[in-house]
């Protein structure tokens, strides 16, 4: 007996991206962690990997979500982003305070405007790792 599914053959296809992209990616980030705070000393904050239980949520969430919601359209990738960060920034508060015991205050304007930027600066590093995306 056949089985109905509502996965496309499209969303089952998987992607790589080109080693160089995957090698790249990375050292840039660490680039920018590096550079950025040094030139504009209020970037100095949430380094890379401190965050990983967070991030780890979140992207477990975005991955589960992408086989729902097309991710390919700029307006849901654009709102995507800017709600995952304003829940990540909730999450990483919420296990700082919870877990480790530590004393902070969340900043509501400050989480609207780093996820307000990390959705201009996201949509377009999506839109360039689209461009070298391949297929397996």
């Amino acid at each position: 007996m056949a089985e109905l599914s509502y996965t496309s053959r499209r969303e089952i296809d998987q992607y790589g991206f080109h080693p160089a992209v995957t090698l790249l990616a990375p050292l840039a980030c660490i680039l920018l962690q590096a550079v950025l705070p040094r030139t504009f000393p209020r970037l100095a904050i949430h380094p890379f990997g401190v965050n990983g239980i967070t991030k780890a949520i979140i992207g477990y969430g975005a991955a589960s979500l992408g086989f729902a919601v097309d991710v390919d359209n700029p307006l849901n990738r654009a709102m995507l982003l800017f709600s995952f960060s304003l829940l990540q920034s909730l999450l990483l508060f919420v296990i700082t305070r919870w877990l480790l015991g530590d004393i902070v205050r969340l900043h509501p304007g400050h989480e609207l405007l780093a996820a307000l930027a990390n959705t201009l600066v996201g949509v377009p590093i999506f839109y360039l790792l689209d461009r070298f995306k391949t297929r397996d």
